[in-house]
């Protein structure tokens, strides 16, 4: 599961970007005489561009749920109840704070 929560991660920073888009876009209109129609165009084409990035976020978030529900359905018990060897044993922290593995 390492690279699709690796590519959610980088997709949620790519989503950080529209505060920097923001910010130029600020500066631009401020020390510019930039018409309204320019400003707007800006603005449609930054709509859409994220747009996008929001939607491959999303895709990379749905890869990762999906990838952890899988890791769920095979951990859990069979239908029957029965408990597969793996299973049936656990790791017990003595009083001690040595790690004993035993069978449950």
């Amino acid at each position: 599961m390492t690279i699709p929560v690796l590519e959610l991660e980088q997709n949620i920073m790519n989503c950080w970007h529209i505060v920097d888009d923001l910010d130029l876009l600020e500066e631009s209109v401020m020390e510019r005489d930039m018409s309204t129609d320019n400003v707007a165009n800006i603005l449609l084409g930054m709509k859409s561009l994220y747009q996008i990035r929001f939607e491959k976020c999303f895709d990379s978030f749905e890869a990762v749920m999906s990838e952890i529900r899988e890791a769920r359905k095979s951990n859990l018990p069979k239908a029957d109840g029965d408990l597969s060897e793996d299973d049936a044993k656990a790791d017990v922290i003595e009083s001690s704070g040595s790690l004993k593995h035993t069978d449950v």
